[in-house]
């Protein structure tokens, strides 16, 4: 909503014995299988990178982890792309030289992808999006006209979201959340404040939408189901 939603791949990091050029083709094969933003961009620069020239391997069975990140097939092998919830949530934690790389890119602002490759972690990608060109001016105005919190609640890392809010001069930013993790922030922010005004543009906004006192929907950037819910 705040920004582009033109994220760009940026950095590309591979550990062990495994070289850029394999990772990338990893993550091009499982992405294409999504349609999330991220993964699209991800296929989009990774190919570019690749080169035309370059036939990568069908990969199967996604398996989607609501916020968190995905699990596929490619080569024989089971392949995990996620942040770093995904990996403390669903295996034995992430090894500290690792977590620290992923620290380092997240301190940059960037949105980190981790892969793993059945038992062992192959690398991570790092991605980056851009303010909208007139939120920082928009959101000027609206504390100009009365508009005393503006947060931001975003399923990006606490980093990254605090990046974007110092950026464009948000009263707060809460990151990390989940769709009904939205909604629980909603409802308790409601119970503070008099009247709230939620604005969103995907399938994940409508239900804390849902809760606010006013929903607003990003006109022809919405989805259908936020369109409809505000």
């Amino acid at each position: 909503t705040l920004t582009e939603g033109k994220p760009k791949l940026t950095d590309i990091e591979s550990f062990g014995n495994i070289g850029d050029k394999e990772l990338l083709e990893i993550a091009v094969a499982v992405e294409e299988l999504s349609d999330h933003p991220l993964a699209k961009a991800v296929v989009r620069d990774g190919s570019k990178k690749l080169g035309k020239d370059v036939k990568i391997p069908d990969a199967d069975d996604l398996e989607a982890v609501q916020g968190k990140g995905i699990k596929a097939n490619y080569q024989g092998d089971t392949i995990y792309i996620g942040n770093l919830e995904l990996f403390e949530d669903i295996h034995n934690g992430v090894p500290s030289e690792v977590s620290e790389k992923v620290r380092r890119l997240e301190g940059e602002g960037k949105t980190t992808m981790l892969i793993k490759r059945d038992d062992e972690f192959i690398g991570m990608l790092g991605l980056m999006d851009t303010p909208r060109e007139k939120a920082k001016e928009t959101l000027a105005q609206l504390k100009e006209i009365g508009i005393k919190k503006m947060i931001m609640l975003t399923g990006e890392n606490q980093k990254v979201a605090d990046a974007v809010a110092r950026e464009i001069g948000l009263t707060e930013a809460l990151g990390s959340l989940l769709p009904e993790e939205k909604v629980e922030a909603i409802k308790k922010l409601a119970q503070q404040e008099n009247k709230l005004a939620m604005i969103g543009d995907g399938v994940n906004d409508a239900p804390a939408m849902a809760n606010s006192t006013v929903g607003i929907a990003m006109g022809a950037a919405g989805s259908d189901v936020a369109l409809e819910t505000a």
